[in-house]
């Protein structure tokens, strides 16, 4: 090697679309990653929150797999109409069984949502998230659009386990309103874990045309403090 870094892409996705009708097979969304209201929370340049889900499970992946996932396949299906939105997906982590020994599960998972414009609910299911057995997991968010200006909502999300130990349930409440152009926006979470603190989190952005400066600053169910400022463009 002459020391040169290559590109590295994503697997390829293949997808119709027709009607309110989208299917795609291969490197495809799922299901519960995609439902509406789960990432509502996050704030900031980086776009994050504390109360986003905790637990392990698939999403279209924006970068290459990694050498245990050459063999894994998903399939994704989505029906929209009149503001109703209900997906389904399967990933099989091994689709060739090429790693003996690695017993990875199908992970299934289902999730529906419905906005009149005012008010959105949302719901979701994962069985075996990551592949990683009984690491079955369930969200609800509920937010309501009080004004062109502002909104708030409630998520919850039960987050599943990992060899056996249950990650929590977390409840975040969040809000945003919008002023002069700048947007601000804050959240409160709960998780029901013993010695863990209410974390919370503000951040602000402010539309340039075309860019948009950001900045949060956050604190975590360990107390740790986190900051970030930034501008994202758009294009």
């Amino acid at each position: 090697s002459n020391g040169s870094t290559a590109a590295a892409f994503s697997p390829a996705m293949l997808y119709v679309e027709a009607s309110g009708v989208r299917v795609e097979v291969g490197n495809s969304n799922t299901a519960f990653d995609s439902v509406a209201l789960m990432y509502a929370p996050e704030i900031g340049f980086q776009e994050r929150s504390f109360g986003d889900p905790l637990g392990s499970y698939y999403s279209f992946s924006s970068g290459p797999y990694d050498f245990a996932e050459n063999n894994r396949v998903g399939i994704y299906a989505a029906y929209s109409v009149s503001g109703v939105n209900l997906k389904a997906s399967l990933v099989q982590p091994d689709q060739a069984e090429a790693n003996p020994g690695v017993t990875e599960q199908d992970e299934m998972s289902l999730a529906a949502d419905y906005s009149n414009g005012q008010f959105t609910v949302a719901a979701a299911y994962v069985q075996n998230g990551l592949g990683i057995e009984d690491n079955d997991q369930t969200f609800v968010g509920v937010a309501y659009k009080f004004s062109d200006a502002g909104s708030v909502g409630l998520n919850y999300n039960d987050n599943g386990e990992i060899g056996g130990l249950e990650v929590g349930k977390s409840y975040t409440l969040y809000g945003n309103y919008t002023v002069n152009g700048i947007t601000l926006a804050a959240y409160v979470a709960d998780l029901d874990v013993d010695g863990a603190d209410t974390a919370y989190g503000l951040g602000a952005s402010y539309d340039l045309g075309g860019a948009t400066l950001a900045g949060a600053i956050e604190s975590g169910f360990l107390g740790e403090t986190r900051a970030d400022l930034g501008v994202r463009m758009s294009f």
